[in-house]
């Protein structure tokens, strides 16, 4: 700080010569730019969680309609094994065995051998994918194989299911 007298006032005026912020003044400004950070983190998080939910229903759609039209050719859906999920088949319920990251993992599952490459391309895989998590597709025809159900976790809440008929079985078997 300088002391300098003005010619007009005929008075000395204290005038700071330092240029810059304060320490308190830096602090604050960080503050804020983190908590704007933060909320938008938060708000980029759940709109991947919105997109992937998204995708897993046109996916199940998708899968719909390759399974519609397996019927209209042969009069009956695929069969099953145990499991047959979008991570792996086996033998036993989803949740009694360790699957892999792909429909044919295990085995070649029935739905993919039904329904590719006549009527899909490929069997649609999870954004996620995870059988802990339970995000995984699962197929679950009827014994009569006159009806199927689809299934999904969402990462919202609940479960996304497409059902052809009225069946009584349930469809999340994991």
């Amino acid at each position: 700080m300088v002391l300098i007298k003005q010619k007009s006032m005929k008075c000395w005026v204290l005038k700071n010569n330092k240029k810059g912020f304060t320490l308190i003044e830096l602090l604050v400004v960080i503050a804020v730019i983190g908590l704007l950070a933060s909320i938008v983190l938060v708000s980029v998080n759940s709109a991947r969680a919105k997109a992937r939910d998204t995708k897993r229903k046109a996916d199940l759609y998708q899968l719909q309609q390759a399974l519609e039209m397996y019927y209209d050719e042969n009069g009956i859906y695929p069969s099953e094994r145990h499991c047959d999920s979008s991570a792996g088949n086996c033998d036993s319920h989803c949740n009694e065995c360790v699957l892999g990251d792909s429909w044919d993992d295990g085995s070649i599952s029935f739905i993919s051998a039904a329904l590719i490459p006549d009527f899909i391309s490929n069997l649609p895989i999870d954004p996620i994918n995870s059988v802990g998590d339970g995000y995984i597709y699962i197929y679950e025809p009827a014994q009569s194989r006159s009806n199927y159900c689809l299934s999904i976790k969402l990462e919202a809440g609940g479960y996304f299911d497409i059902k052809s008929g009225e069946g009584p079985w349930d469809c999340r078997r994991y």
